[in-house]
């Protein structure tokens, strides 16, 4: 019991002491880009429906068995490229430089977690 609650706590604190934990929840995801943008209560609605659209094309487009793995990569692309868009309608320009930081922010962290392949 001690160990479980142990290995809880070392989970807990290397979570906060990180900028975005891994295993966030979508709510939490969406609370901390609505707090880190700034965003108003309509905005966030907005771009709830947003994500929940795209959640529900991207899925489609993944279980689709009549697509190539290349068509799924480009439809998986095209609908990314269309979020985005409708996201950059709702976001005003400044909020739109302060998610374009958060976006490099992240994809920095991720190729930083991943082991350097040059090496084996």
């Amino acid at each position: 019991m001690v160990v479980v609650l142990m290995a809880v706590w070392v989970i807990q604190s290397n979570a906060q002491e990180a900028q975005v934990p891994k295993n966030e929840s979508k709510s939490e995801k969406h609370k901390r880009m609505t707090e880190e943008l700034n965003l108003s209560s309509e905005q966030s609605k907005e771009l709830k429906v947003i994500h929940e659209e795209f959640k529900q094309n991207y899925r489609a487009t993944k279980e689709n068995q009549t697509l190539s793995a290349e068509e799924k990569k480009k439809q998986l692309r095209e609908l990314q490229k269309e979020r985005m868009k409708k996201m950059n309608t709702i976001l005003t320009p400044e909020q739109q430089e302060k998610f374009s930081q958060m976006k490099k922010a992240r994809h920095s962290r991720k190729h930083d977690e991943k082991p350097d392949s040059s090496n084996r």
